[in-house]
């Protein structure tokens, strides 16, 4: 295991009795000087597929704080982690320290052969991540 912490839950999107999550503020802007009235969190859903989901996610009012993230898809949560892996790139933008990232594999759930909405949230406040929503097929047995 890296050094983001990654819990993935075992959900099965067609008989998950939970109803779809409320909608969640989006972020509107990643760039550290512009909240968007997002309290002082910022981040990105950088990549999603085909193996891996990754982005980062900070709190410019705490930048010592590490935030945790939940993955939905369709939805539907499937997995969450913290933001906590160091990147040179959000650094060099001036983003902290930089241990803000996630990079976590693609729940299995989602290897399906089935097209799915991925969203990335903040978990404490429910905002989503910049470049949400983003689609996914994951081609079964990978």
């Amino acid at each position: 295991m890296s050094d983001t912490d990654i819990r993935m839950q075992h959900i099965g999107l067609e008989t998950a009795s939970s109803a779809p999550s409320p909608a969640a503020p989006s972020l509107a802007a990643a760039d550290p000087g512009m909240d968007g009235g997002t309290g002082g969190i910022s981040g990105s859903l950088d990549a999603c597929g085909p193996r891996r989901i990754s982005g980062w996610l900070h709190d410019a009012a705490d930048p010592a704080n590490r935030l945790e993230f939940e993955v939905l898809a369709d939805g539907v949560p499937v997995a969450e982690g913290m933001g906590a892996r160091f990147r040179q790139d959000l650094l060099d933008a001036g983003i902290g320290d930089g241990k803000y990232s996630f990079d976590i594999p693609i729940p299995s759930v989602l290897f399906d052969d089935k097209p799915h909405t991925i969203e990335v949230r903040e978990i404490r406040t429910g905002i989503l991540l910049a470049g949400c929503p983003s689609s996914l097929r994951a081609a079964r047995g990978r």
